[in-house]
């Protein structure tokens, strides 16, 4: 889940329909088969309301990975020159926090 369903447009640049997002969050978590929700987090372009907000969508959900943004794995340069990171005591301030709304959650 790449951002919350009110930025998701602006985050992706591309439309997208938040209610088929929905949709398929719905009909993951109720497939019956192991599954992961996972955000790259990047400070420059996701707060920590932000994830927490992800966190409540998917509430219930089995696990939710926050995987570290990794300068050296992007394709867009221009994101790379401006994308800040969060450090491991924000990342794990926010992991607890998102806990409250998933089974479990952690950090890649």
């Amino acid at each position: 889940v790449k951002a919350p369903l009110e930025k998701y447009e602006k985050v992706v640049r591309v439309k997208v329909g938040k209610q088929k997002i929905k949709e398929a969050i719905s009909l993951i978590m109720n497939s019956h088969i192991d599954y992961e929700f996972r955000t790259t987090v990047a400070k420059s372009i996701l707060t920590k309301e932000d994830i927490i907000d992800i966190a409540k969508t998917i509430k219930g959900s089995e696990l939710y990975v926050l995987q570290k943004f990794i300068h050296s794995k992007i394709l867009d340069p221009s994101l790379a020159k401006r994308a800040k990171t969060f450090s491991d005591a924000e990342l794990e301030t926010i992991r607890s926090e998102a806990e409250k709304y998933v089974k479990e959650c952690v950090i890649r």
